[in-house]
């Protein structure tokens, strides 16, 4: 919080300098509403969505077809408004609907890593809470500090799709190498997989609001921008609902299969609540067993957040760098 206050302060003091030209504007509340809509009915479907509810029950099948028929509502609100929050013609632009599709695909993958890097510090190695929130350390530290090195180095050689591809091959190759982790493996080398797969992401986010920014017409650079915060946050949401629905699948799957589990209806929603002390509450089931389990449950999510960056870097090959604005301007 100190550090807010102090961002709050400084960027009042900034803002206050600005020179404005005040314009009425007509808000599109309804393009709003709906968009929010229908990305809850997908983070819906994707949460309950063989947890509450089985995949082919009624219930998820009127949460996505409310989906698709509020999606197709959003599109025809931003036709017909004549101010749209989200103007489908940006759509049209090639590096925003790459950038942007990036910029989604990434977020979830920073927060599959944030929320289940802890979980399985917990589950698998025993840490605790708290000891597992500090291996979290390398990730960050790596990514802030790849963030710093991709803006300096973009502003002075004017390349920008050379550092999304590198992070996307180490973000790729830090998840899979994590789908190899066990109880044998040093902390130090866990914590230094952590970090390679932080880096990676710290090289693609700087560059996606550059490249967006630095295509877009004036009149769509407020909206360009916001929207690149809108599909991080849905890419997180989306992000936490997947890996939690596949790894709660997995640990029913797999641990429900183990001898003396036949007691338990949803252990992998047990073990997600309880953490650490989850495994003392299966005293019926063999304690190398429940381990491998566990162990092969998160190994599976691992591998689908390398697939999915995986997805992220075949992206990024289809963006075109584009000579920065700012560049142009001094030649």
């Amino acid at each position: 919080m100190p550090i807010g206050l102090g961002a709050l302060a400084m960027a009042q003091y900034s803002l206050r300098r600005l020179i404005a030209k005040r314009t009425r504007h007509k808000i599109d509340y309804p393009g709003a509403l709906l968009i929010v809509a229908s990305v809850c009915c997908v983070l819906l479907v994707t949460t309950m969505g063989g947890n509450e509810f089985a995949w082919d029950s009624t219930q998820i099948r009127l949460l996505a077809g409310g989906a698709v028929a509020l999606f197709l509502a959003t599109i025809l609100q931003e036709r017909l408004a004549s101010e749209p929050i989200l103007p489908l013609r940006l759509f049209a632009n090639r590096t925003f609907l790459l950038a942007n599709l990036i910029n989604l695909l990434t977020s979830i993958g920073i927060f599959g890593a944030i929320i289940f890097i802890p979980l399985y510090l917990q589950l698998v190695y025993g840490l605790a809470a708290g000891d597992s929130g500090f291996m979290l350390i390398p990730f960050t530290a790596a990514m802030i500090a790849a963030a710093i090195m991709t803006g300096r180095l973009m502003s002075r050689t004017g390349r920008t799709k050379i550092f999304p591809l590198i992070g996307t091959i180490l973000t790729c190759a830090g998840m899979a190498c994590m789908s190899f982790l066990n109880t044998a493996t040093p902390l130090a080398l866990s914590a230094t997989v952590i970090a390679v797969a932080g880096m990676g992401i710290g090289l693609v986010n700087p560059v996606m609001m550059v490249a967006i920014q630095n295509d877009v017409e004036v009149r769509d650079l407020g909206t360009a921008t916001s929207s690149i915060s809108f599909f991080r946050s849905m890419g997180g949401s989306f992000g936490v609902a997947l890996y939690t629905a596949v790894l709660i699948a997995r640990l029913n799957s797999l641990v429900g299969a183990l001898p003396g589990a036949d007691l338990f209806p949803s252990p992998g929603t047990q073990m997600l609540r309880e953490g650490a002390q989850a495994v003392l509450h299966f005293p019926t089931v063999p304690p190398p067993l429940l381990a491998a389990a566990i162990d092969r449950a998160f190994h599976d999510v691992f591998r689908m957040g390398a697939a999915i960056t995986f997805l992220t870097f075949i992206a990024v090959l289809l963006l075109k760098e584009r000579p920065l604005k700012t560049e142009t301007r001094r030649d």
